[in-house]
């Protein structure tokens, strides 16, 4: 995946609805990151979580973070002035073997990324790890696709078969396995909640640069020439009935704490 997002880092978060500043943003303000705490933001991508936690730990703080992907840490430093907290440290680092000391944050946070991982059991032991006990994990998780589960979008998937793309369900995609899998690390669920975001385009070409921009990159790039031909073209033609074009994405926000033994 870091490639993918090597590709896409030049227009993530930058064309099309800004779900992920704004769940970024939302997701510090959920689990309540503490003055001059210390953050570690895991898949930090351009920093839409990391700059909003530098500025809830203020100057006393401490905020870093980390991604696979090399073009997404260059855009993150370009965002560190963006916040009025501490200078943010960034390194290229791998989620499931963090180079950092043991209990030595306060909060841990990761936004859409846990359904990307290879191992998504490992990441959480390696955040289970880092925090200290009573420390806080804060996550967005999304493994669904922005058109599943949207009637609006109904004939997309029957679309990206038709070309030969299959799309797996994703791991994490009712509430159920990530409250597991969080048990299953030692992390104590302290809120679990659904919740949903607008995705506005004000015509088909906004929306497709946008979906360049991101993971669902990966499964354009899948596609041949002929089959991605076929597939934007029938795409424009669903798409120009709507001005603008509608769509929801729904994520799961999650707090939980490491128990204090």
């Amino acid at each position: 995946m870091g490639g993918v997002f090597d590709r896409a880092a030049a227009t993530y978060g930058t064309v099309g609805p800004d779900f992920v500043g704004y769940f970024g943003r939302r997701l510090v303000d959920f689990i309540g990151i503490a003055c001059s705490g210390r953050v570690l933001d895991l898949a930090c991508g351009t920093g839409a979580a990391l700059v909003p936690a530098t500025d809830a730990v203020g100057a006393g703080g401490l905020a870093v973070g980390v991604d696979l992907s090399k073009a997404m840490v260059c855009r993150a430093g370009g965002a560190k002035d963006a916040g009025s907290g501490p200078p943010i440290l960034l390194a290229c680092m791998d989620a499931e073997q963090l180079g950092v000391r043991s209990e030595s944050f306060d909060a841990v946070v990761c936004s859409f990324a846990l359904g990307s991982f290879p191992d998504p059991l490992s990441v959480l032991l390696e955040c289970w790890r880092v925090a200290h006990p009573g420390g806080r994990l804060g996550l967005v998780v999304c493994d669904r696709w922005w058109w599943e589960g949207d009637e609006r979008w109904c004939w997309h998937g029957d679309l990206l078969q038709s070309v030969g793309v299959s799309v797996w369900p994703g791991r994490f995609d009712c509430a159920e396995p990530i409250d597991s899998v969080l048990k299953e690390t030692g992390w104590e669920v302290r809120d679990l909640v659904a919740e949903s975001f607008p995705m506005v385009f004000s015509d088909a070409d906004e929306w497709w640069a946008w979906a360049w921009s991101h993971g669902y990159r990966q499964i354009l790039e899948s596609m041949s020439a002929t089959e991605l031909g076929l597939y934007r073209t029938e795409c424009f033609r669903q798409l120009q009935h709507g001005q603008p074009l509608l769509g929801r994405l729904e994520v799961f926000l999650v707090c939980a704490t490491r128990p204090i033994r």
